[in-house]
């Protein structure tokens, strides 16, 4: 029944030349995409315990609730099937599985340093401190995009 879903992923763990951190890659993909789908339904049933936060003016809580839990409730499964989605493409070596991973954690490398840079002079009243888990994401971010584009890594994925 889900044989077409199952074999795929059977073909893509058996033993070639794939990188190490490829296949780490990968998981890292799958995981994200579990603690994703874990969100959208906490998103679905239970919107309260998302929208809990020090860091929200109560009033102004009120009126974001409906946007955040949407957005929530969008984005959150959107997300969790395209990084299944590239977890099954770096496991079979797809070269857009590649490319759309360096895409999206280069955009996510730029957001957070962007962040850092423009919101001490858009919103001077939110204090952004630079903590030691921000810096290790923006650097875990550049060291994946780095390792994408070496060439042996390139390689891998553009034979036939």
């Amino acid at each position: 029944m889900i044989g077409w879903l199952v074999r795929p992923i059977l073909r893509a763990v058996s033993p070639t030349k794939k990188p190490l951190g490829v296949i780490l890659l990968a998981a890292l993909c799958f995981c994200g995409a579990a603690l994703l789908f874990c969100i959208a339904v906490i998103a679905a049933t239970h919107p309260d315990v998302l929208l809990r936060s020090h860091f929200i003016d109560p009033e102004l809580r009120q009126n974001i609730r409906l946007l955040r839990v949407a957005r929530l409730a969008v984005f959150a499964p959107t997300m969790a099937c395209l990084s299944f989605v590239v977890g099954i493409g770096l496991l079979l070596l797809k070269n857009w599985a590649r490319w759309i991973l360096i895409l999206i954690t280069g955009i996510s490398a730029a957001r957070r340093v962007m962040a850092l840079i423009l919101v001490p002079i858009v919103a001077p009243e939110i204090k952004l401190t630079l903590t030691p888990a921000f810096g290790m994401a923006i650097l875990a971010n550049a060291a994946i995009v780095y390792y994408l584009t070496r060439a042996n890594v390139k390689r891998v994925f553009e034979e036939p």
